[in-house]
């Protein structure tokens, strides 16, 4: 994200994440049908959206050529999945490559 992106509003932080996604897995998405799982409800908003900033609509005509649609997560079932993500045996581990990397570029080895 670069200095301008920082300044985005959340909503447009969001929107901007999923262009992000589906720029770089375009060849995979392109035939397939997606979903994109959201704990914002406000990226519903911004599709219906018509009178829009122009960044939210060129954002809105590159996404239309693929086929998804947005399912919003309760805020329970979100926290129950950072939960399971983050506090598993392996939670918030990089993993050993990672790690291995870290300790030889520090200088302490």
């Amino acid at each position: 994200m670069n200095q301008a992106e920082a300044n985005y509003t959340t909503t447009e932080k969001e929107m901007l994440a999923v262009v992000y996604a589906f720029k770089k897995f375009r060849s995979y998405l392109i035939l397939n049908k997606s979903i994109v799982y959201t704990d914002h409800s406000a990226l519903k908003y911004l599709f219906a959206m018509k009178d829009a900033k122009a960044r939210l609509l060129r954002w809105i005509l590159l996404l239309q050529e693929f086929a998804f649609k947005v399912i919003d997560t309760p805020g329970k079932e979100a926290i129950d999945i950072l939960n399971a993500c983050h506090n598993g045996p392996t939670g918030g581990h990089y993993g050993d490559n990672y790690t291995a990397k870290k300790v030889f570029n520090s200088g302490f080895y």
